[in-house]
């Protein structure tokens, strides 16, 4: 009982983070110009952020990726 009640604490604390970073990040996209995703080298596809670049295409910004 106590792991499950962990693990569902944990799901929690990870949704309110991920609810977190799609706010900033709404905020960043709508007062910027010009958005930086930065990319791991080793791990590019990986670190692509498909819903991010979405947003920024749709509010008609300049996305340069940096790897």
């Amino acid at each position: 009982v106590s792991q499950g009640f962990n693990n569902l604490f944990k799901s929690r604390r990870s949704n309110i983070g991920m609810a977190r970073f799609r706010w900033v990040a709404h905020k960043v996209i709508e007062k910027s110009d010009i958005i930086l995703e930065v990319l791991d080298a080793r791990f590019v596809k990986d670190t692509l952020n498909r819903s991010v670049e979405r947003k920024v295409k749709a509010k008609n910004k300049i996305l340069i990726q940096v790897i």
